[in-house]
C-alpha cells in the first residue's frame, strides 16, 4: 500500500517503511504532518526557515501576533482615514507657523500678537485704534510765513512775515502807520501826474497838511477828509441828441436821462444819496455871446432822481428866457 501526501515536499511511502501500528492513510487534508521512515513530524520542523519577518516583526510558523509593531518607514500609501489616535507635534518635522515675527506652535494661539508691519501695504486706516503720535510722523509740523507749529498745536498771535503776501485788505489793519513806515519820498508839491492839493470848503490843503510827522493817526486824518462833502455823481449829456458821452454814477439806459420837453431833462443817479439834500453844480459847453441859465427844478429833486432845464436869452437880458437843447456838464456835491 502506498500513500501521497501533500505538503512542502511530495514524497512515496511504501508499507513496509510503515512502522507497525501506524495507519497508512490520512483522514484530513492539511493537517501539516508528514509520515516519513515511520516517524510522523510537523512540516515545519522539516522546513529549512521556520520564521517569517514582516516591517521587524519576527513569526515562527503556526504563532501568530494580533497587533505587530510593525516598521512602516518605506511603506506608501497608507490611508490617513486609517489612523488612529493623534500626531503630536513632536512627531511633525514642522510643527509651527511664523507670522510678522511671531511664532506660534500649532494648537497654540496669540489673541495679541504684536506683529512686525513694516512691509505691509493697503491696511485700512479705519482699522486702526488709538492715536498716532507726532514723533510717529515724517512730517509734524506745518510752516507759514516764518511760523513753524506742529500738529495739534496753535498760535492765537502768530508773527508772520507777509513780505510776499498781496490783497490783504487796508479795512483789516489796526493801529496807525507812522511817518517811518512811509516810503521815503512821498510827494508834498504838485506833481506833475496829478495834483498834490485837495480843495475842500474853500480850503486848500496839501499833502502836507494831510500826512504830518506829529499826525497820531492816519486813519483818523483819512476818516476826517471821507467825512467832508465830495464829489458823488457826473455827467456830461448832450439834449440835443439825448445821448451821455461821459458818466459817473449817472443811470444810462433807456429810461434815463428822460427828456421832458425842449431844454427840459430827468436824470437817475446808480446809487441814490442817502438824502435829497445835495447840490447839483452845471455849466454849458458851447460857443458864442449868449445867456444861459441851468435851473434844478424845484420840488423834483429826490435822493435819486432829478430835473434840469436850460433857459437861454440875448446877451444882457438876464431873464429866463426860451428853453433850448444844448450840450451841458453837472456835478452832484454832498455829504
Amino acid at each position: 500500500m502506498s500513500s501521497s501526501i501533500q505538503g512542502s515536499k511530495s514524497v512515496l511511502v511504501t508499507n513496509d517503511q510503515l512502522a507497525a501500528g501506524v495507519q497508512t492513510s490520512i483522514s484530513e487534508s492539511g493537517s501539516g504532518k508528514l509520515i516519513t521512515s515511520g516517524a510522523v513530524h510537523n512540516v515545519a520542523d522539516l522546513l529549512l526557515d521556520k520564521t517569517i519577518n514582516f516591517g521587524g516583526v519576527s513569526l515562527k510558523l503556526t504563532q501568530s501576533d494580533t497587533t505587530p509593531a510593525f516598521n512602516l518607514s518605506d511603506a506608501t500609501n497608507y490611508a490617513c482615514s486609517a489612523l488612529t489616535g493623534t500626531i503630536s507635534n513632536s512627531q511633525l518635522a514642522n510643527s509651527s507657523v511664523s507670522l510678522g515675527g511671531i511664532s506660534i506652535a500649532l494648537g497654540g494661539s496669540d489673541a495679541t500678537p504684536a506683529f512686525n508691519l513694516s512691509d505691509a501695504t493697503s491696511y485700512a486706516c479705519s482699522a486702526l485704534t488709538g492715536a498716532i503720535s507726532n514723533s510717529q510722523l515724517a512730517n509734524s509740523s506745518v510752516s507759514l510765513g516764518g511760523i513753524s507749529i506742529a500738529l495739534g498745536g496753535s498760535d492765537a498771535t502768530p508773527a508772520f512775515n507777509l513780505s510776499d503776501a498781496t490783497s490783504y485788505a487796508c479795512s483789516a489793519l489796526t493801529g496807525a502807520i507812522s511817518n517811518s513806515q512811509l516810503a521815503s519820498g512821498v510827494e508834498t508839491g504838485n506833481p506833475s501826474h496829478e495834483s498834490a492839493n485837495l480843495i475842500t470848503s474853500g480850503a486848500v490843503y496839501t499833502t502836507t497838511n494831510i500826512i504830518q510827522s506829529t499826525a497820531t493817526s492816519l486813519a483818523a486824518r483819512v476818516s476826517a477828509l471821507e467825512a467832508r462833502p465830495k464829489i458823488f455823481a457826473a455827467c456830461k449829456y448832450n439834449g440835443s441828441n439825448d445821448t451821455i458821452s461821459y458818466a459817473n454814477n449817472i443811470t444810462d439806459n433807456s429810461s434815463y436821462p428822460e427828456k421832458i420837453g425842449t431844454g427840459h431833462y430827468k436824470f437817475q443817479l446808480i446809487t441814490a444819496h442817502s438824502t435829497a439834500q445835495y447840490v447839483i453844480v452845471a455849466t454849458i459847453i458851447e460857443t458864442g455871446d449868449k445867456d444861459t441859465v441851468v435851473q434844478v427844478v424845484s420840488g423834483q429833486q429826490t435822493s435819486s432822481t432829478f430835473e434840469i432845464i436850460i433857459n437861454e436869452d440875448a446877451p444882457g437880458n438876464h431873464n429866463t428866457g426860451t428853453a433850448r437843447d444844448r450840450v451841458f456838464m453837472f456835478i452832484c456835491v454832498g455829504e
